[in-house]
């Protein structure tokens, strides 16, 4: 039995890395954002192992279907105004521990214009804490 540490990169594949980059940033309490080669279920899988509250957003399009989309994915109340102030406002109250996991497939299926800015609004929601919140673009596309 070779007992040699393995070098992520190796013979297990971009999936085995990618699962180790995610299990690495989550026992950090790491917030902000990675984009993997992962399945969405197996990062979503990692998030649950790690106990983190995972959040399933699959959103592609314009920004009027992905603030739906976020509304769905974060279970936002009846009154979300969805628009960018709202969505900001809405995620500082995403405060579980360990942390949150955004496990979003779609993003580069969205405009450019949405994707930057939903970007922008993730990661100063990542920046503000204080409970870790982690965005793993794992880019599936529609």
């Amino acid at each position: 039995m070779n007992d040699a540490p393995r070098r992520p990169g190796g013979s297990e594949g971009p999936e085995a890395v990618a699962r180790l980059a995610l299990a690495r940033a989550m026992a950090a309490t790491a917030s902000g954002a990675l984009i993997l080669e992962i399945g969405p279920v197996v990062a979503a899988e990692e998030g649950v192992r790690a106990g983190w509250h995972v959040v399933h957003l699959e959103a592609w399009g314009d920004r009027a279907a992905f603030l739906r989309e976020c509304a769905r994915a974060f279970d936002l109340p009846d009154w979300f105004g969805h628009n960018w102030d709202a969505l900001a406002d809405s995620l500082s109250d995403v405060q579980q521990l360990p942390g949150t996991l955004v496990v979003w497939a779609g993003a580069r299926g969205l405009t450019d214009d949405v994707r930057a800015t939903a970007t922008e609004i993730f990661a100063d929601r990542a920046d503000a804490g204080p409970a870790p919140f982690l965005v793993v673009d794992v880019g599936a596309e529609p």
